[in-house]
């Protein structure tokens, strides 16, 4: 808090304390200002959209979590946090088939993470059986197998 109290506008450390609470479970309160904060500065900012979308899921507002995660991997598509949110998302929205292939594109993203193996294999899939991302275009982000986001509903 102490670095904006010297820089009110400074939209990586608000989005910053806004996902750190949101992580927590606290403040959410205070979170979800903070982040559209940081987005008034950076509107294209795809982490930050990630935070908003998080803060809602939190929430328990889960349809205004849609829009900010459908964003944010737009503009982050090799982001395996983002795709495990929507996925999380999705769940909660009763997508389960959305739900899979958003922690699918995620696992591809990173296949370390045991809590994406745990969310495929309580959906009945084999983690061991997702192929690999494909490798990156020349000059261009990481590409999943995955299909691409769906268009809102």
């Amino acid at each position: 808090m102490q670095c904006l109290d010297g820089n009110p506008d400074f939209a990586e450390a608000l989005n910053y304390l806004a996902y750190m609470w949101c992580e927590k479970g606290l403040h959410l309160d205070r979170a979800l200002p903070f982040v559209q904060k940081a987005l008034q500065l950076e509107p294209d900012n795809g982490a930050f959209q990630d935070t908003l979308g998080w803060v809602y899921y939190r929430m328990g507002r889960y349809r205004d979590a849609l829009a900010p995660l459908k964003k944010a991997a737009e503009l982050i598509p090799d982001d395996a946090t983002i795709y495990d949110h929507l996925g999380d998302l999705y769940l909660k929205l009763n997508d389960r088939p959305q739900a899979i292939r958003c922690w699918t594109a995620a696992y591809q993203l990173d296949r370390s993470s045991a809590e994406l193996v745990r969310k495929l294999r309580a959906q009945g899939l084999a983690p061991e059986c997702v192929p690999p991302a494909r490798p990156p275009a020349p000059g261009g982000a990481p590409a999943t197998n995955a299909p691409a986001m769906p268009a809102p509903k």
